[in-house]
């Protein structure tokens, strides 16, 4: 599978979210395995506890 294939509920796709949500997953991405041909999106801990705080009340 292909991020930049990847479909959405019909409302994200409307609205543009999608198109948004597709880049975000594809700004970052590592191979699956070692050697693999296959990429998949990465988020290192760093960005997770700084989305944490961004997001916390």
């Amino acid at each position: 599978m292909n991020i930049a294939d990847m479909r959405f509920p019909r409302q994200l796709e409307a609205d543009g979210s999608g198109e948004i949500i597709r880049g975000e997953l594809m700004a970052r991405t590592s191979k699956l395995w070692a050697g693999s041909t296959i990429d998949v999106p990465a988020q290192s801990r760093h960005d997770v506890v700084g989305t944490f705080y961004m997001c916390k009340d």
